[in-house]
C-alpha cells in the first residue's frame, strides 16, 4: 500500500534522528528526493543546507521547519 508522501522536494525541515533523545542536530535540511516506503513508513532523502551532507530519513524523522 503506498502512503503519499507528507513533505515536497524543495521544502525546508527539521530532522531528528532516531535513539538521540533530546539531542538536535542543526535544522538546516532540505527535501532533496521521495523514495518509496519501506515496511516502516515513507522514506526521504535531505540534504543539509550546512554541510551538503545527504541521508535517507523516514517521515516520522521529520517535522516542518520554522
Amino acid at each position: 500500500m503506498t502512503k503519499n508522501h507528507k513533505y515536497q522536494i524543495g521544502q525546508k525541515v527539521d530532522f531528528r534522528p532516531a535513539g538521540f533523545g533530546q539531542a538536535k542536530p542543526p535544522s538546516d535540511f532540505r527535501i532533496d528526493g521521495l523514495l518509496p516506503a519501506d515496511s516502516i513508513d515513507n522514506q526521504y532523502r535531505i540534504e543539509s543546507l550546512h554541510d551538503g551532507h545527504k541521508r535517507v530519513v523516514h517521515e516520522g524523522q521529520l517535522s516542518v521547519s520554522a
